[in-house]
Formats: C-alpha cells, sequence, structure tokens
C-alpha cells in the first residue's frame, strides 16, 4: 500500500499535479496581528530596517511582494520578529500567520502552474548537493560546515523562491567543490589500514562502579543518559582518515530472558559537538551476539554505546547501585573497528574520474600522487564531456564543454601539471549553474510549429522528467539507465515511467525519500521528540 501511495505521487509529480490545502486564517486577521504586533516599527516614513508591513499587498502573485512575505515567514520562523524586548505573539498566532502565509504562496504558485507551466529552476538543497557529489564522484564527504543550512518553507525545504544564492555561498560551494575533487582525486597516499581490538574494561567511562559492573569476560551496562554523559565513549579509538570502517561488537543480555536493546552513536573528539545516531541493534539473552556494521566515517570520530533499558542511572544509584542490582543490562564483551576500508587504490571515484590514467609520485612532495597525461588535451576533453553530461544531468553540446576545456588549456599554458589543470576545470563544473540548479524544459510539441511558443499542457523534457523522479525518490541525481532512457526518450512513455518509479523505490537510495519528502510531509523528522520516554513510561510499546 505505501509503495502504492508513493508511486502515485511520484506520477503525480511528474505530471504536475499539486496538492494543497485550506489556510485556516483570514487576510484580516493577518492584518491585525500586524497591528498589534508591527506596526510599531515597520510603518511610517523611517521604518526599521526599511520595511513597511502597512505596503504588503494581497497580491501573492506579484513575486517581489510574495518575496516580501516569505522574509516575514523566515522572521517568524526564527524568532526574531518582533524583538525579544517587544510584547511577543503567543506561539499558536504566529504558526497560524506563517501557515496562512505558506498557504497564500501554494495557492499563488498554483495559479501560475496553470498558466505558464509547471517548469522551474532552483538551487540544490545541501541535502541533494551532498547525495548528488556522492552519486556523481563516489565520495562522502560530509558538508555540514560548509554549506548553510536551507530554510523549509511550506513544510518543505526545496521551495525554489527561499533557495538564494549569494557570493557568501559561491565561496561556500567553492569550496566544497575543493574539499569532495579533492577526496576523489585521492592524491595522498593509501591510508593505513587500522586493526583494533577495544576493552570495555579498559575505557574511562566504565570506571565508575555506580553505572558499570566489570565482569570476568567485559563490562555489564544497565543505564546510560546521554544528556548526563552516561555513555561508552571508546576514546581509544579515532579515525584518522575518512573511509568506510566495520565495527563488530560482542554482547549479550544479561540477568534477563528477553532481549536487550541498545544504540550507538558516532561523533567527535569533543563531547560538545552533537552525536549522531548510527543504528539501534538487539542482543539476545545468554550466548554472547556479534553485532557487525560498516559506517562513513570523517576524520577524528569515534562511536558511543548507550543501552536501551528502563531505569535511569541515578534511579540505579538510589537503589545503592550496580553490585546488587538485579535488573536487566548489557555485557559488552570487546569491539573490533577495522578501516579505513579500501578494495583498491587509487580508490573507485578516481576510476570514475579518469579512467585508466595512471598516477606518479611529485618530485618535490613524495607523499603525493598525482594524475597525469601523455596528451592533455585530449583526455581532458574525453574527461570532461562524460563528467559534464553526469554533472548536468543531461546531453552537453561542445559549446558547453568549451568554457572548461580553455580554463584546463589555460592551465596547461601556465605550466600546470595536468592533474592541476584538471581540479580547476572540474571544479568550474561543480559551481556552474546548470550543475547547481535543477533547470526543468519543457518539451515542445513535436507536431507543432515549431516556431510556435509553448503552452502548458506540454510535457516536460525526457531529461528535466529524469531529474524530477530522481530529486524526488533519491535526492540525488539520475543514474546511468533513467539519463539513457531520457537520451533516447523513452522515459515519458506511461509503461517505462511506471517501471521506472518501481525500479526507484526498489533501490536503497529510496530511504531518502522517507527521510526527506515523508520526513517533512508527515512530521517524521520530529517523531523522536515526541516520543515517550522508555525510562518514565515503560509500559509505551511502539
Amino acid at each position: 500500500l505505501l509503495c502504492g501511495i508513493v508511486a502515485w505521487l511520484a506520477l503525480a509529480l511528474a505530471n504536475g499535479t499539486c496538492l494543497v490545502s485550506a489556510a485556516e486564517l483570514t487576510a484580516e486577521s493577518a492584518s491585525s496581528f500586524f497591528r498589534d504586533h508591527c506596526f510599531g516599527c515597520h510603518t511610517g516614513e523611517n521604518p526599521e530596517a526599511g520595511f513597511r508591513v502597512d505596503r504588503l499587498s494581497k497580491d501573492f502573485g506579484d513575486q517581489e511582494n510574495r518575496r516580501k512575505w516569505l522574509g516575514v515567514v523566515q522572521q517568524l520562523a526564527a524568532g526574531t520578529m518582533p524583538p525579544k524586548d517587544e510584547p511577543r505573539p503567543k506561539g499558536h498566532e504566529s504558526r497560524k500567520l506563517i501557515d496562512w502565509i505558506e498557504e497564500q504562496v501554494a495557492v499563488a504558485e498554483n495559479a501560475r502552474y496553470a498558466t505558464q507551466g509547471r517548469a522551474v529552476m532552483r538551487r540544490l538543497n545541501r541535502n541533494e548537493y551532498e547525495n548528488t557529489v556522492r552519486d556523481l564522484l563516489g565520495v562522502d564527504v560530509g558538508l555540514e560546515g560548509v554549506l548553510p543550512v536551507d530554510l523549509a518553507v511550506g513544510g518543505f525545504d526545496t521551495n525554489a523562491e527561499m533557495l538564494h544564492f549569494s557570493s557568501y555561498q559561491l565561496e561556500s560551494y567553492l569550496e566544497a567543490a575543493e574539499r569532495v575533487l579533492d577526496a576523489a582525486f585521492a592524491g595522498g597516499p593509501r591510508p593505513a589500514m587500522i586493526e583494533r581490538r577495544i576493552d570495555p574494561k579498559t575505557e574511562i567511562a566504565t570506571q565508575r562502579k555506580d553505572v558499570y559492573r566489570h565482569l570476568d569476560d567485559g563490562v555489564a551496562v544497565f543505564a546510560s543518559d546521554l544528556a548526563s554523559n552516561i555513555q561508552i565513549v571508546f576514546w581509544k579509538f579515532l579515525t584518522r582518515h575518512p573511509g568506510k570502517y566495520r565495527f563488530r561488537i560482542s554482547a549479550y543480555a544479561y540477568q534477563t530472558e528477553q532481549p536487550v536493546l541498545f544504540h550507538i552513536n558516532g561523533g567527535t573528539d569533543n563531547l560538545g559537538d552533537p552525536p549522531y545516531l548510527i543504528d539501534y541493534f538487539e542482543v539476545p539473552p545468554g550466548e554472547p551476539t556479534v553485532i557487525e556494521f560498516v559506517e562513513e566515517m570523517e576524520a577524528r570520530r569515534n562511536i558511543r554505546l548507550l543501552v536501551d533499558t528502563e531505569i535511569r542511572p541515578r534511579d540505579l544509584s538510589r537503589r545503592g547501585g550496580v553490585e546488587d542490582y538485579e535488573g536487566p543490562g548489557l555485557v559488552v564483551q570487546w569491539v573490533d573497528i577495522e578501516g579505513p576500508i579500501q578494495e583498491s587504490w587509487p580508490p573507485p571515484s578516481y576510476r570514475m574520474l579518469f579512467g585508466d590514467l595512471q598516477q606518479q609520485p611529485v618530485p618535490d612532495q613524495p607523499k603525493r600522487r598525482e594524475v597525469v597525461s601523455q596528451q592533455p588535451i585530449a583526455d581532458a576533453e574525453t574527461i570532461l564531456r562524460k563528467f559534464t553530461k553526469r554533472a548536468f544531468r543531461r546531453s552537453v553540446t561542445d559549446a558547453e564543454i568549451k568554457p572548461f576545456l580553455d580554463r584546463v588549456q589555460s592551465e596547461l599554458d601556465q605550466n600546470a601539471s595536468f592533474d592541476r589543470a584538471m581540479l580547476v576545470g572540474l571544479k568550474a563544473v561543480l559551481v556552474s549553474p546548470n550543475f547547481l540548479f535543477l533547470r526543468e524544459k519543457v518539451e515542445p510539441n513535436r507536431q507543432a510549429d515549431p516556431e510556435a511558443e509553448l503552452t502548458p499542457s506540454q510535457r516536460l523534457d525526457d531529461f528535466s522528467l529524469a531529474s524530477r523522479l530522481s530529486y524526488f525518490l533519491w535526492s540525488s541525481m539520475p543514474d546511468e539507465q533513467l539519463l539513457e532512457l531520457a537520451e533516447q526518450r523513452l522515459l515519458g512513455r506511461p509503461d517505462v515511467l511506471r517501471e521506472q518509479v518501481e525500479r526507484l523505490l526498489d533501490d536503497s537510495k529510496s530511504k531518502e525519500f522517507t527521510k526527506n519528502f515523508a520526513g517533512q510531509w508527515l512530521g517524521l523528522r520530529e517523531i523522536d521528540a515526541t516520543s515517550p520516554d522508555r525510562q518514565l513510561y515503560p509500559e509505551y510499546d511502539d
């Protein structure tokens, strides 16, 4: 049933269907809100920040007026307006106004779609950008500190009008491009493989005898509390290099006939940085069970273990500590860590870019290797033609490739190495509007006059349809099969389209649909914030 609903949504999206609910607030209520909270500063001849709310038009079809309304949404959502020293509206009042503005924007957008069609241009949001460079280059590089967080409007962070682009963001995208290309070029030596077994009894955290009980074969954990930093942080291991790491944990449920649940978080070497969830696991009682998982990690990361029992650490202390405690717990025997896992070197990301071209050591930098070419311009053109087609998510012309090839030629003319020249050319591709923006095109009617104007009833061209499908279901670029069907102009056929929707849903990348679209549409991203505390409400069963 769920797959059927998702398939319908995907097909509806491809065909331009829009889902809009009714607004609960009236324009008069919005005006009343402004009179109560905004007129004091944002009216008259010298309004604060030059912004007058009394001149906001109810015509949401006007793009500039709509932009101003969305600015109001941004201020209200961030809680920066009204100022903290002024009387504050109640939370539900601000929420209703935000909902009303977003509804009016949606209605105006529907009206525009009806007259102009649904082909739009918008910037990739941060999540889409990260997923796209992962699939384009074969590298998984975290860019949380490089690219800014995107504001969600109308419940979604894919609203074209809020995905602005500025000179500051261009600098961020230049830095992001350099970071991902550096990882893909793999110019350093092969990272040394680390294989280590950690005894939890030797970790600093487990020396707390009021929470942990040392046994002959491991450490018994009865309670954890992230807020109080009562967790096993495996400080004896920090990743030195980014990459995939394999973890194996031997554990079993203790003093119970039921399985015990625990979870693993990842984090940096600074406990002040927020951790991130890796996964939940469950082990049965008695016989030790080995849990194994592989995680992509940045440099200087570690893991933390927290048990999910029904007792709090403070309640455990009140009962006299762990020595005489007879409740359920988790015994951790050992943790094996292996990584970074590299099946080949240079890694697949290098082969995706340069194929069979070889690397050679740099004379003055013995630890650095660079790709070399005997026919640099010919190889550069081959690499750029293949790369730009995938990066732009469509066929490319010689004229589109020429500016990037010219950059490579300019670098070579200045005696730059082929490796450095290609870095400049590929970096230019990654900051091109054709890569950073989703640019949908409407397909002209093949039977119509080629000089005639496009009409709203005409369909997206196949490449635009491929991108719309993949970014809806995968939050990433189309794969080779979608692009091939688009190039053959077959993707728009109903039977082919339905087949591709099913294929995309069957792929593991469709988890992005749950995380992003369904996560925002149904509020699933906040579901953990509303779950009852298992320790306060042990009878709750999710």
